[in-house]
């Protein structure tokens, strides 16, 4: 990711202190796998390298379209530490999986190309929006 060239883990630190109190847990839920042809087939998160999994819970979703299934994997009270030493890894190019994570207030989903931030509160986005306008792409809008 170009925002984070030459390791600038201080803007990422400053962006995750903005959407996560480091002391509140935050949740995340991500895609761990498919079942295909009653064949399960797993999908490498590389979280297990970042903090200790211990409240899994799993969600399976069917597609009666097709002879697949998605399983979805949901983990709760991860803390901050974690998930910014996972973002850090993610933002200098190693493999990242199809994983948000989330609090009450934001929504936060990160890969080699992209860090998205989503919230239900408009006031939340635009505070972002400005405090990080020099760094907000806005291609999109």
């Amino acid at each position: 990711m170009d925002l984070f060239v030459n390791n600038n883990t201080r803007l990422l630190k400053n962006i995750l202190d903005n959407l996560f109190n480091q002391n509140e847990k935050i949740n995340s839920s991500f895609i761990c796998g498919y079942i295909i042809n009653g064949k399960r087939i797993h999908e490498k998160t590389g979280l297990g390298k970042f903090t200790k999994i211990r409240n899994w819970k799993e969600t399976l979703i069917k597609n009666d379209n097709f002879t697949s299934s998605t399983i979805f994997a949901s983990i709760k009270n991860l803390n901050y530490q974690d998930v910014y030493k996972y973002c850090q890894n993610v933002s200098q190019g190693h493999p990242s999986a199809y994983i948000s994570f989330y609090n009450d207030n934001y929504l936060l989903y990160i890969n080699q190309d992209v860090l998205d931030i989503i919230s239900f509160n408009e006031k939340l986005i635009e505070q972002l929006k400005t405090k990080y306008a020099v760094e907000y792409d806005k291609y999109y809008e």
